[in-house]
């Protein structure tokens, strides 16, 4: 079986998600609960009116089947979201801190 506790000693990975859910009365935020014990809200809203997150307006129930697939937040229709940006999003935290970049030698 597939063990992202173990994966995630890669260096660089960004934390694994191991908990997802809805917001009660806040539309399009999700709270993440991550493998080292990070957790909150991710406010997703500023997405909607993207392609394909504009599906979540269409069609109601879409946003409620997310679910943690591998690293990674997903719905129905094939829909996902990097796993960063969410991070990102719960943490406050810029991409720079998430995922240094090394220097080439």
């Amino acid at each position: 079986m597939w063990d992202p506790t173990k994966q995630r000693q890669v260096e660089g990975l960004a934390p694994y998600p191991v908990q997802v859910e809805e917001v009660p009365g806040k539309p399009w935020c999700l709270r993440v609960e991550y493998d080292n014990g990070e957790a909150g809200e991710a406010d997703l809203s500023e997405l909607v009116n993207e392609k394909p997150f504009d599906l979540w307006k269409t069609e109601k129930k879409l946003f409620s089947t997310v679910r943690i697939e591998g690293d990674t937040l997903v719905w129905d229709r094939n829909i996902d979201i990097a796993p960063e940006t969410v991070y990102m999003a719960v943490t406050g935290r810029p991409l720079e801190d998430i995922l240094p970049v090394k220097p080439i030698a």
